[in-house]
């Protein structure tokens, strides 16, 4: 419970605006680095926000650790 709490305290209810819209409060988007271009990323059961560069980095970082990432599936 304390980590799920930990997890989630800064999240914010938002409203659409009148074209379905959200406006990702700021403090979210200064900690989530977003700058002009972002990713939504489906993740099994949630969705992510990513800055575009970052998402890059870090899709690159997951697939030079594919095999690793793998193993531990296994272990």
């Amino acid at each position: 419970r304390s980590l799920r709490r930990l997890i989630a305290h800064n999240a914010s209810q938002v409203e659409y605006d009148a074209q379905g819209r959200v406006i990702i409060p700021t403090f979210l988007r200064g900690w989530a680095k977003l700058q002009k271009k972002v990713v939504v990323a489906g993740s099994i059961d949630w969705i992510e926000i990513w800055d575009l560069t970052l998402y890059n980095r870090h899709l690159d970082q997951l697939s030079q650790e594919k095999n690793q990432l793998a193993e531990q599936l296994h272990a």
